[in-house]
């Protein structure tokens, strides 16, 4: 059994500084501990080694080797805990904004599921797999597909004459209660204003690509009015959807990136909902019966509508060269002389040696 004698007690000092020296050096550079805690580190591991030297004197070499390798315990803890603080501060942002919070959990169970196919199926399976929900997400209903169905088969009414019910308008947007965008303090009709944080990543080859991070989202809309040549009508903000708004201004400083979303009256909108009558005065509001209310530039929409056909066309060739790739991968075939000899495969083998080995690992 090897012990540690008081004699070389400062000699073992001072490789534990140093030890703690390389953990503070090791965290800090991969970004995984706060400066703050740098101080206490420092004053930690010399306790820990001294106290184990007159304390349990028997064990005191396994103490400190233990102590030297303990950075990657560390590490492994910190690649834990710092994902989950960040999820926690991106559920708040996005409670703050008021997103459901099955919405929420829908989307971290969505990165797991992502992470968790690549284990089991492999990278270029998994990206065959986003692709196909992708495809989906595209055609499926939402507040977006509604918004833009719609607005291909409703003719364009004149505000004046606008007919009850499900309606689209055109026209400029005009503030009854201005707001004050936070970072361009520019007068608006409404904003959405994101701070994200950067997270830089560099590969093999020394290249630096950027990642961010949502960590709040703040939107403000109040009603306003839609003007076309023949007069106005006023929109009741609830519920209203952001189609394919551009961002007017974005900054990064430092770790941070802040990008402003704006509704001004400089820009010809388009708008789908309901016009209803309300107090013997006509308004515009969401449309219950159908699922839709949204508004989105219409040099956006124009070009949207414009380059739809050809978008179809590439999704529907992508799909079919992906379906006949997956199915040349997947299927087991091999060449004897001029043949080519395509095989029965167990997919139910196949899977249960997967699941068996994904359990393991």
């Amino acid at each position: 059994m090897i012990e540690i004698n008081s004699n070389p007690l400062l000699l073992f000092i001072i490789f534990t500084v140093a030890i703690t020296l390389f953990h503070i050096f090791f965290l800090i550079i991969l970004g995984k501990l706060d400066t703050q805690y740098t101080s206490f580190l420092l004053i930690l591991d010399p306790i820990i080694v001294i106290s184990g030297i007159f304390i349990f004197p028997d064990y005191s070499m396994q103490l400190f080797f233990g102590l030297a390798s303990s950075f990657i315990i560390i590490a492994i803890l910190a690649n834990i805990v710092k994902p989950i603080k960040h999820a926690v501060i991106s559920f708040k942002a996005q409670r703050k904004t008021n997103t459901p919070v099955w919405k929420i959990l829908g989307r971290g169970t969505l990165t797991l599921l992502v992470y968790a196919s690549i284990l089991y199926f492999g990278l270029l399976y998994t990206l065959l797999i986003i692709a196909f929900v992708m495809a989906l997400n595209y055609i499926l209903p939402s507040n977006k597909n509604r918004f833009y169905f719609y607005q291909r088969t409703l003719p364009t009414s004149l505000i004046k004459n606008v007919a009850m019910g499900l309606a689209e308008i055109t026209g400029k947007a005009k503030a009854i209660n201005p707001l004050i965008s936070p970072q361009t303090k520019s007068l608006c009709i409404g904003y959405i204003y994101i701070v994200e944080e950067i997270h830089t990543s560099t590969n093999n080859e020394g290249k630096k690509t950027k990642s961010y991070h949502t960590i709040s989202k703040e939107k403000k809309i109040n009603n306003f009015t839609m003007e076309d040549e023949s007069g106005e009508i006023e929109v009741f903000v609830e519920n209203l959807e952001w189609i394919d708004i551009p961002s007017s201004y974005f900054i990064e400083i430092g770790e941070y990136r802040y990008t402003e979303y704006i509704l001004n009256d400089d820009t010809n909108f388009i708008l789908v909902g309901q016009a209803f009558y309300q107090s013997s005065r006509q308004i515009f509001r969401y449309d219950e019966n159908n699922g839709v209310f949204g508004i989105a530039p219409l040099k956006t929409v124009n070009l949207f509508n414009k380059w739809r056909p050809l978008k179809i066309k590439a999704l529907t060739t992508l799909s079919i060269i992906g379906g006949i790739y997956a199915v040349i991968a997947l299927t087991p075939m091999r060449i004897e002389g001029s043949k080519l000899i395509i095989e029965k495969k167990d997919w139910k083998e196949v899977f249960r040696i997967k699941s068996k080995g994904f359990l393991n690992s």
